[in-house]
C-alpha cells in the first residue's frame, strides 16, 4: 500500500492510497489496473509484527527515528509491504514492513 497523503495533514477519509502486488512478470495494464514501478530507493525500513491498532504508533516511531537521526524524507511516497495474511497468524497479527524513502 502506497500512501499519497499524510494522515497528519489530511482527513482520514480523504487520504489517497494505492494498493498493489509485487510481480517479477510483465503484467498487462487496462483501464481498471494501472502499472507502476517503484525505482530503487534509499529507505528507512521497519519490520513489525503487530495488530491493526498499532499501525499508527509503528509509523510514528519510524518518522521519529528518521528525524532524530538526521534523515530527510524524499519526494517518493511511504509504503507498506504485507508479508502474511493476518488471518493465518496464530495471534491474527500483521507481519509488515514499512518503508520511508529518504534523500541520499
Amino acid at each position: 500500500r502506497i500512501f499519497h497523503d499524510s494522515f497528519k495533514i489530511t482527513d482520514a477519509e480523504k487520504v489517497r492510497m494505492s494498493i498493489g502486488i509485487i510481480s517479477t512478470a510483465a503484467l498487462p495494464g487496462d483501464s481498471e489496473v494501472q502499472l507502476s514501478v517503484i525505482s530503487p530507493l534509499k529507505c528507512i525500513v521497519g519490520h513489525f509484527i503487530i495488530d491493526l491498532s498499532a499501525f499508527e504508533t509503528a509509523w510514528n516511531s519510524l518518522f521519529i527515528w528518521m528525524n532524530t537521526n538526521g534523515y530527510k524524507k524524499a519526494e517518493q511516497n511511504p509504503f507498506e509491504i504485507y508479508l502474511n495474511n493476518p488471518s493465518d497468524h496464530p495471534e491474527k497479527k500483521y507481519m509488515v514492513d514499512f518503508y520511508i524513502p529518504v534523500e541520499m
